[in-house]
């Protein structure tokens, strides 16, 4: 099913209308055709492996844009083994190369090598061990064994074995959303860019013996450290670069519906000339975990402490390992540039108040699901949008384009002018069910563009005047616009039909913490943040839990719950897991904790963590499972407007970090 899209937006000159989807339409007409390509394909017309090469394999790259200059049939490997006569070399079936000079065809440019097989070869896994040999000689990006109707690819990362990353049959492909992943890891330009960003293949061992060989001569180490960078960082608009002595990042920020991306560089004669370059999602993934703790805590996700205080740093395929000064350096960039990343993402969430929505991939764009419709209302309400042009009348009602979607302008912004308002939600057909339709909500990039070079900046223009929230639009399509929709149909009927049409609206909102006026009113965020812990297998940054315990047991300090043993069985886990073996065994005939030893336990922790720099994940669990509990019974709390006061301040950086991780590090954890 092809995507369709709403939009609620101004009226634009056409120019630009099609300046704004050009961006990414390149590479969605690639996966077009490529989709078109696999479905009119017959494998069963495929006799044998000369078949499979002529009529499947070639066609099939050409379509992920490999140039046929840069492939090299029955390309052959160069072998060497003592004590044996030389015969034939071997030969790989397709090698494709990042340039098209056959000259430069070597080890060096290749990308990818393809091995095809019989049709009736119905089992790939035992000619695996040929591409891998094969892939050795050439250290190709990837390996790819194909019998025409399975297609199996092989990512090669440094420093680590072969990772199967599609073992597909060819008609999964008709789906455009495997498709598109397809196509996204494994077109030319990806593939050649990967190439001539891996850094250079040194093992852990051969790392080391290097760098202390440098140290016993600090005469050559001096000569070598005059080609450290010089520190510096550059901002411009939309744009940051921060260089420390060993390491270099330069990051294209995100706006609020376009991604960013980043290069990494390192200055040591090891890695110099080595540019690694990471995605948005990559940069989500990978680096936002553990910012601005120490590199030795284990929060972060993308290092690894090695022996010898070494690290290694793994970062978008490329595996590097780092003495303590150039992973010092990493991190150091990494908190500087991400940080501003990470805000830009959540200040533009809070201003266009989409902070509560599921983040969403759009075919072309980004965005965040508001709610679910039957396609019985969708029907309907595109049926409303094309009678109700602004073309076509002049009520208050015209306000929509005549599009095969939804685009809407207020009746003032006819004129075409740019400071009018701005409002999309959209549609998602990405649906898990057949009966129900997704309303996706984003702004175009490129508008927001627009407002920040003529009109001083788009959050000045953000109201119910100017670009729509989130939450003003979700309002206005449930409280306007569906219910018109169904009064302009159904006016001689009960409307009951409405609240059926409403698929997943049901879920209730959470009141903002600024507003919690009730310590009770406090759990579901503490629920929230009890679940987030579970997910985080890495260890917390204590200076943002600190706060948490402390104004959370002062808040129940001076209260009386009478059931106890739920919490007591929560304290003692913590207790059992700090304690002696010898302590541990005493726990046996201990019963349940009175109230005020719960509190005294609570005091402890907040003294533990005052001195530690990372707290154990499971601990945070356990201790906001005690919170929660707490809370229930509103009747037993004695606090005070100050308690409760600095116990909702405390939260919200706890918040916004479980809400920001559950929103956009965790869905690019493993891409």
């Amino acid at each position: 099913m092809r995507t369709q899209i709403c939009y609620v937006i101004i009226a634009q000159p056409k120019h630009l209308q099609i300046n704004l989807l050009k961006k990414n339409m390149s590479n969605h007409h690639q996966i077009d055709l490529l989709i078109e390509w696999i479905s009119n394909f017959n494998p069963q017309l495929l006799q044998n492996e000369d078949d499979v090469e002529t009529k499947f394999v070639l066609p099939f790259f050409q379509l992920l844009g490999y140039p046929e200059n840069n492939r090299r049939g029955k390309y052959p490997i160069k072998t060497y083994q003592p004590g044996k006569k030389q015969g034939r070399d071997p030969e790989a079936d397709h090698v494709y190369f990042s340039t098209n000079e056959q000259e430069k065809q070597n080890a060096e440019t290749s990308l990818i090598i393809v091995e095809a097989k019989k049709p009736t070869e119905k089992n790939l896994e035992p000619h695996i061990k040929q591409a891998k040999f094969y892939g050795d000689h050439l250290k190709s990006v990837f390996l790819v064994i194909t019998n025409g109707y399975q297609v199996k690819v092989l990512k090669r990362p440094r420093h680590r074995i072969e990772e199967s990353i599609f073992d597909i049959n060819i008609d999964e492909l008709k789906d455009r959303k495997i498709a598109s992943e397809f196509y996204k890891q494994l077109n030319f330009e990806i593939v050649k860019q990967i190439n001539e960003n891996t850094a250079n293949d040194l093992t852990h061992s051969q790392y080391v013996s290097l760098e202390k060989a440098l140290q016993c001569h600090p005469h050559i180490q001096a000569i070598l450290d005059k080609g450290d960078f010089e520190p510096s960082i550059t901002r411009g608009k939309n744009y940051l670069r921060v260089v420390k002595a060993k390491v270099a990042i330069e990051c294209n920020l995100p706006t609020a519906f376009d991604e960013g991306d980043c290069t990494i560089e390192f200055s040591s004669i090891i890695l110099r000339g080595s540019t690694i370059y990471l995605s948005h999602q990559e940069i989500l993934g990978n680096l936002m975990m553990g910012l601005k703790t120490k590199s030795h805590c284990g929060t972060r996700s993308f290092l690894r402490k090695l022996e010898d205080n070494y690290f290694e740093a793994s970062l978008s395929g490329t595996t590097v390992i780092l003495s303590a000064a150039e992973t010092q350096d990493l991190c150091d960039c990494v908190d500087e540039v991400f940080s501003e990343y990470k805000r830009i993402i959540i200040e533009s969430e809070n201003i266009l108040e989409a902070s509560e929505f599921e983040p969403v991939n759009l075919e072309y764009f980004q965005g965040f699901k508001l709610f679910s419709v039957t396609k019985e209302l969708w029907k309907l309400m595109l049926k409303f949008v094309r009678e109700f042009s602004y073309d076509d009348g002049n009520s208050n009602w015209h306000i929509f384009e005549k599009v095969r979607y939804i685009k809407v302008c207020r009746p003032c912004s006819r004129s075409n002018y740019p400071e009018q308002t701005n409002v999309w939600p959209s549609l998602n057909p990405n649906i898990d069910s057949y009966y129900s339709i997704d309303i996706i909500y984003f702004l175009s990039s490129y508008e927001l563009e627009f407002f920040d070079k003529y009109y001083d900046s788009w959050q000045k223009n953000v109201g119910h005047r100017g670009f729509w929230t989130a939450t003003y639009t979700k309002k206005w399509l449930l409280e306007k616009f569906i219910p018109k929709v169904l009064d302009y149909y159904f006016h001689n009927r009960d409307q009951t039909e409405f609240e059926d049409s409403i698929l997943d609206d049901a879920e209730e909102k959470l009141i903002p913490i600024k507003k919690i006026y009730e310590a009770s009113q406090l759990k579901p965020y503490i629920c929230y943040i009890q679940q987030w812990t579970i997910r985080r297998s890495k260890a917390i940054d204590a200076s943002l839990l600190y706060s948490y315990y402390q104004t959370c047991t002062n808040l129940v300090r001076d209260s009386e719950v009478s059931e106890t043993h739920y919490i007591t069985g929560k304290l003692r886990a913590i207790k059992y897991k700090l304690s002696s073996k010898n302590e541990r065994l005493k726990f046996a005939n201990e019963g349940n904790w009175s109230y005020e030893r719960v509190v005294n336990f609570l005091d402890q922790q907040v003294e533990r963590i005052s001195n530690l720099e990372f707290e154990n994940s499971s601990y945070v669990d356990l201790m906001s499972r005690t919170f929660s509990c707490l809370l229930e019974s509103e009747d037993d709390l004695h606090y005070s407007q100050a308690q409760l006061n600095a116990a909702k301040n405390a939260l919200i950086p706890l918040w916004e970090l479980s809400r920001f991780e559950e929103h956009h590090v965790y869905p690019n954890r493993y891409q």
